[in-house]
């Protein structure tokens, strides 16, 4: 009788933890669908998207704000290009902009932030870092956006960053301030990953292991700087590659083409202009 009273409570608080584990999922659910769901009644476009933003940014922070935001954000990100809806993507990253997009290369109000934010913005770069490298259509879904955005590459970013590397691309921040910064390893993760693909060397993001991209860093620094510039745009004009050996270099750097759209196959409503989501935030 005591082993099967003793199985009897194994079998019930086993059952009990999955019913919070399911609940929890739920809750998960719908709270995201609160968030990709948000709709406005304006007809004006910014002040549209300026009300959507509010809505997203107020539901995201109602969960993530708190001492143990990791299972939260995990499956924020993980809901990402899920079903392949740009309306809901564009208000996945309208969670928190300045979180999900890197703003530059080096960040400076990671400084100034506190601790808790900054420690979440660091949650959020570490998983969207693992979901690239495990999936490459997330990558590619996630690169366009920050393409549109022209927050990381495009002219918006020419000149702002760091001069020490030609044309002040986004890797002259990763070259000279991740050594001082190991602290934000995550953040620069991110964005070593995204350099990594927008100048088609992939290769080194295949079998890597996430909490040791250093390696593979040094050798993408190494390589950028031996090129000097030389890249040319790739066929599809969406970033970059090494010209040829017998390419001439051309004295004048091309920027990668903007996309129209955040998402390839928009649907619905248009998208506010990417100029108008900077000044938002």
């Amino acid at each position: 009788m005591h082993v099967n009273h003793a199985m009897t409570t194994l079998i019930i608080l086993l059952a009990s933890g999955a019913t919070v584990r399911g609940q929890e999922r739920v809750e998960l659910r719908n709270w995201y669908d609160q968030i990709t769901q948000t709709s406005s009644v304006s007809e004006d476009d910014e002040a549209y998207w300026f009300e959507i933003t509010q809505k997203c940014r107020k539901q995201f922070s109602s969960r993530v704000a708190g001492e143990s935001p990791a299972t939260q954000v995990r499956y924020f990100v993980d809901q990402f290009g899920a079903d392949g809806n740009g309306q809901s993507d564009f208000r996945w990253v309208l969670s928190d902009y300045d979180m999900t997009v890197p703003y530059s290369s080096y960040n400076p109000w990671l400084d100034k932030a506190p601790l808790e934010t900054r420690d979440r913005c660091l949650l959020l770069c570490e998983s969207i870092s693992r979901r690239c490298l495990k999936d490459r259509e997330f990558l590619e879904r996630y690169y366009q956006f920050v393409v549109w955005t022209e927050r990381l590459f495009g002219n918006a970013s020419k000149g702002i960053l760091d001069q020490k590397v030609q044309h002040g691309l986004p890797v002259a921040a990763l070259v000279y301030e991740y050594p001082e910064r190991p602290d934000y390893y995550w953040y620069y993760a991110r964005n070593y990953v995204l350099l990594a693909y927008a100048f088609s060397r992939e290769d080194l993001l295949n079998d890597c292991d996430p909490e040791q991209l250093h390696e593979g860093f040094e050798r993408f620094q190494e390589w950028f700087l031996r090129h000097e510039g030389a890249f040319a745009l790739s066929p599809t004009g969406d970033r970059w590659e090494p010209l040829k050996a017998e390419a001439p270099v051309s004295p004048e750097f091309k920027y990668i083409s903007i996309p129209a759209t955040p998402f390839p196959n928009w649907k619905g409503r248009k998208p506010m202009k990417a100029s108008w989501l900077r000044e938002i935030h």
